[in-house]
């Protein structure tokens, strides 16, 4: 019993992390489908290459879950914290590239999904500003994979819930109500939510209250 109740401290709040942000998406989606067939094309496509651009910073986020509870485990905080560098180092690395193909020449990642240009124009009109999100989810999942291994698994659920639906989702239904609103406005939603995580992280590791045990 006593090792049940760890692991639903544990694997609640990412629980409920995980289906409240695919939540927020299905918003954006039905935002967007207010804008017409080739803005919901383009953004579909968006979503298909956003999965791609992250993988990187996802893995190694995950990886950094399992390491850093081993290493807090045996009491090396200062290993621990090097993991944490590596990981931002590495995939924030491959971010920069994906950024710079993303930023300046989108075109050719949509026309891998199709030839309509009407939609890649759409979707291209998207990413220009959305890919600045891909400059800042190496930290983002890179420090989730950090806190999740101390066991601070609510301050994560909680750090990206937040910027989600206070900024991401309001931000996106504000700007597709503006006269002549596009896609590249609503954009700027998902950078501007994730430069907020990056900020309550920064704080809250600072505080080193992750070094407390949670489990």
């Amino acid at each position: 019993p006593e090792l049940v109740k760890k692991l639903f401290a544990v694997g609640l709040p990412l629980s409920i992390q995980s289906i409240l942000i695919d939540f927020s998406f299905i918003l954006i989606f039905s935002i967007v489908n207010g804008m017409g067939l080739e803005a919901s094309a383009g953004y579909g496509i968006c979503c298909r290459l956003n999965g791609f651009t992250m993988l990187f910073s996802v893995s190694f986020g995950m990886a950094l879950t399992a390491i850093v509870a081993q290493n807090l485990g045996a009491g090396k905080t200062k290993r621990a914290l090097s993991f944490l560098k590596m990981s931002f180092l590495f995939s924030g690395s491959i971010a920069v590239i994906l950024f710079l193909w993303m930023e300046f020449w989108p075109e050719t990642a949509f026309a891998l999904f199709t030839k309509d240009p009407g939609v890649i124009a759409a979707g291209a009109d998207y990413m220009k500003s959305f890919c600045f999100d891909i400059l800042l989810v190496p930290f983002v999942f890179s420090a989730n994979g950090f806190l999740n291994g101390s066991g601070h698994t609510r301050f994560t659920m909680v750090n990206n819930l937040l910027p989600t639906f206070l900024v991401r989702v309001p931000v996106a239904w504000l700007i597709s109500r503006l006269p002549g609103a596009t896609l590249y406005g609503i954009g700027w939603a998902a950078p501007l939510a994730s430069v907020l995580s990056v900020a309550i992280t920064l704080i809250y590791l600072r505080t080193g209250r992750w070094k407390i045990k949670r489990i």
